[in-house]
């Protein structure tokens, strides 16, 4: 465009040469209308032109492969691994049954200050359950060191996996591996640090991978699947200044599943879409267990994170549904009548204070002296009952201790007399039987 308002100013001032003084002003009012113009198009474009743009590095990044005419020479800076074939502007990975390959970036990346990493990709022809999957490598060593991980590497390899496979539990998913390349890696049992949910099985349209490092940001390394964060962590530090192997590998297993990448982008930075904000976070994989109440028995179900710490104590989900529980039993009790109590001891409460205002109130005192003072006369005349009442319990309460002093004595008699009544009862009625017995002997004398 900068070529042609060239040329134009260029023939605008030929014509203003060969033209006369009267119409030159007119003329040079004319170029000085298309200098604005140019200046304005060119303020236009430099908005428009992104800073994405300069942090662009095209030469560790694919081309479009749809205009490739050469690919020895414009596909120089990529080693394409096992039966990796260029058809139709994409790279097929796995162009048959039981076929791996593995597409590698030649020169070795060099991490400056931040990185962001753009794949796009697709899985075609294929759905349902397979071994295979689509590993993409961010790793140190050589291209060729073992392909015993989805055709890109050994299962000792130094760096970060992020993998794309059917697995049994969670489906379709996303999982990223660390190692340091002193253990084997097994992707059964292994454990990932991150992971989300992602359908990519026989899909027509591509998906986006974007891997974003910023070690200026607190080391933030962030996954993003077509826009949507799978995760994000601050945790994991790769080392600067070292040659890391930038790549992609898939197989297929026994299954017609066609692994093609389109398009990839490396940028020497972060990206604005990669500073799109966590609105809408991919779905996390979960686990349910299964646990039995040890007192009643019952079963329930939880999800949890795999991995997660089991020494956490209580999750939000588990709240949530005490909360439920607790509006179920509120809605199940009708609190109507309760409401209705209160409103009542409030109304009373309210009646009391209303009763209690004006005999608490200061400025009330003094206004009812004859009121007031027949109060205080009653108060004394009660005041005065209260202590005869009290002192006649007193005299009958002395009566009462004189009246038992008085029986106590008289029971003393009583005991002594009977003291001396029973010996002279018995010796009486031994007197009494003696002589019963002399008369009946005199009686018998007299009969002989």
């Amino acid at each position: 465009m900068t070529r042609k308002v060239a040329s134009c100013l260029a023939a605008f001032e030929e014509e203003v040469q060969v033209q006369k003084p009267g119409n030159i002003y007119k003329k040079m009012n004319l170029i000085g209308e298309v200098v604005w113009l140019y200046i304005s198009i060119w303020v236009v474009l430099a908005k428009v032109t992104s800073k994405d743009e300069f942090k662009w590095n095209k030469e560790c990044s694919l081309p479009n492969l749809l205009e490739v005419k050469d690919p020895q020479k414009e596909l120089s800076q990529w080693t394409l691994k096992d039966k990796v074939k260029l058809e139709e502007g994409r790279f097929v990975l796995t162009p048959g049954k039981s076929t791996k390959g593995s597409l590698w970036l030649q020169p070795d990346y060099i991490i400056q200050d931040a990185m962001t990493i753009e794949w796009t990709f697709r899985s075609f022809g294929f759905r349902g359950s397979t071994n295979g999957g689509i590993a993409f490598w961010l790793k140190q060593g050589n291209v060729g060191d073992g392909t015993e991980l989805f055709g890109g590497s050994s299962k000792k390899f130094d760096g970060l996996m992020i993998l794309l496979r059917l697995d049994d539990k969670l489906g379709e998913s996303v999982t990223a591996y660390l190692n340091d390349g002193s253990t084997s890696l097994d992707v059964k049992s292994s454990p990932y640090f991150a992971s989300c949910l992602f359908q990519y099985q026989d899909s027509m349209v591509p998906s986006t991978l974007r891997l974003t490092y910023d070690p200026l940001n607190n080391h933030l390394l962030k996954l993003q699947m077509d826009n949507r964060v799978c995760f994000q962590t601050r945790k994991i530090k790769f080392m600067l200044r070292k040659p890391f192997r930038i790549g992609v590998s898939a197989i297929n297993d026994a299954s017609k599943e066609s692994f093609e990448i389109l398009k990839m982008k490396l940028y020497d930075g972060v990206i604005e879409d990669s500073l799109i904000p966590n609105v809408n976070p991919m779905g996390q994989p979960r686990v349910v267990t299964k646990v039995i109440n040890s007192q009643t028995g019952e079963e329930s179900f939880k999800e949890r994170m795999p991995f997660s710490d089991k020494r956490e104590g209580i999750t939000s989900n588990e709240i949530f549904e005490k909360m439920n529980r607790l509006e179920g039993k509120l809605m199940a009790n009708d609190i109507n009548p309760l409401l209705r109590k209160m409103d009542n001891i409030v109304e009373n409460e309210r009646e009391l204070i209303r009763r209690l205002r004006p005999v608490l109130d200061p400025e009330n005192v003094g206004r009812t002296p004859g009121l007031n003072g027949d109060s205080f006369q009653d108060f004394l005349s009660m005041n005065t009952n209260l202590d005869r009442l009290i002192k006649e319990q007193e005299r009958i309460r002395l009566d009462m201790k004189q009246h038992g002093g008085k029986t106590n004595r008289h029971d003393e008699i009583f005991s002594q007399i009977g003291v001396w009544l029973i010996p002279l009862i018995f010796i009486m009625v031994t007197l009494a039987y003696y002589m019963f017995r002399i008369n009946q002997d005199i009686k018998k004398v007299k009969v002989l």
